[in-house]
């Protein structure tokens, strides 16, 4: 998480282009299924459990200590951003070897505002005689064929007195928590998106890109754009994938009087 723990990019090595559904469990409800053959062994999925835990904890050493020391993704003081929990619905075990393992968990990240669903891969290696992750990329589940959104939290701040009338506002969209992402994929659009008189904001018209709107290359813990909206405003930031075939809503806003 190298965003909020970045959840699921933090460590992400290399994301793979999928993502299937997710159910929440409670905390220690996952349960485990094993693909290869072998016997259930739930020294495999220790790693990715500790890893979740820590951060519910707020736990960065508990983290660090989940993730291989030698790991160029192991996660850092400075780069978790504590926000929300993360809960294991059921963790597969992919692959298993002498030194090397492949487990698959499917998590859900939530916030007080905002909820959202992964398939995550963990590659697992031995380091002082125990598994531990050496790193962690999205990937697909059994059914999924298509790009994953990026899992972000967002907040929105609604504020009319910097205009001259209660019917319009400037709304600040910040990443408040989760992976970090090309501005150039993210979009605000929706309804009663509008320029305000006297005041300078990122976004005046539906269907802006983010990277045109502010000039940055990436969205990450934060980052914040300002809109202009009028009170009855719904406001949408939108992901969009490389390739323009997917998108999806990432968070929404309605305004006090939509």
């Amino acid at each position: 998480m190298c965003g909020t723990a970045t959840l699921a990019g933090c460590f992400s090595d290399e994301p793979d282009d999928a993502a299937g559904a997710l159910t929440p469990a409670g905390t220690g409800s996952s349960e485990t299924t094993d693909r290869t053959g072998g016997a259930d062994d739930g020294s495999l999925v220790e790693p990715v459990e500790s890893l979740w835990n820590a951060y519910n904890e707020e736990d960065i050493d508990g983290m660090q200590a989940a993730v291989h020391p030698n790991s160029s993704a192991r996660p850092t003081e400075d780069g978790v951003h504590f926000e929300g929990e993360v809960t294991i619905n059921s963790t597969t075990v992919l692959e298993r070897g002498d030194e090397s393992a492949t487990v698959e968990a499917y998590l859900i990240y939530e916030t007080d505002v905002d909820r959202s669903e992964r398939t995550d891969t963990y590659e697992l290696r031995r380091h002082e005689g125990r598994w531990v992750i050496w790193s962690q990329s999205v990937r697909g589940g059994d059914d999924a064929d298509g790009p994953v959104p990026p899992l972000i939290a967002f907040e929105f701040e609604y504020d009319t007195a910097a205009t001259d009338g209660s019917d319009t506002g400037v709304l600040t969209v910040t990443h408040s928590a989760g992976d970090s992402v090309d501005s150039a994929r993210l979009s605000i659009g929706g309804s009663g998106i509008v320029a305000v008189d006297g005041v300078d904001t990122d976004v005046t018209t539906p269907d802006t890109n983010w990277g045109d709107a502010t000039g940055a290359e990436d969205v990450s813990a934060g980052t914040s754009i300002t809109v202009g909206v009028r009170s009855d405003c719904q406001v949408s930031v939108i992901w969009e994938s490389e390739d323009g075939a997917e998108s999806s809503v990432l968070a929404a806003y309605d305004g006090p009087d939509a």
